[in-house]
């Protein structure tokens, strides 16, 4: 998989936290956030790693960065939604302490099911 503008750019512009950890040049992941309206929920609309990077936990260390930029920010948690056929990031929400918190089976236009997770911060 390999990153480049395109796959984050339209989130940069309207969004309130973005990290981008690079590697001589090379943007090596990205996590894209918000928090619409100042509200006590952040949404965690994009999180990517390239492939020669991953299992690095840097996914984790993206998603603890998230972490860290909402609790200042007084919001009270974070919610993802993941396809429930994306296993290796079901497993990375899981890892840093997401839990499953309620589905959508129309959310995506190709059908897949889609699993929302939150992150409690208090």
């Amino acid at each position: 998989y390999e990153i480049s503008t395109r796959d984050w750019s339209s989130d940069v512009y309207s969004s309130d936290l973005v990290h981008m950890p690079a590697s001589v040049g090379q943007v090596t992941g990205y996590l894209v956030a918000t928090r619409p309206h100042g509200g006590e929920i952040v949404y965690l609309t994009s999180l990517a790693v390239a492939s020669t990077h991953r299992r690095q936990r840097l996914a984790v260390r993206l998603l603890e960065q998230a972490r860290r930029w909402a609790s200042a920010e007084s919001a009270t948690e974070i919610l993802a939604d993941v396809s429930a056929r994306n296993t290796p990031a079901l497993r990375c929400l899981q890892r840093v302490g997401f839990r499953f918190c309620g589905y959508n089976d129309r959310l995506y236009p190709n059908g897949e099911v889609a699993l929302f997770l939150s992150l409690s911060l208090r």
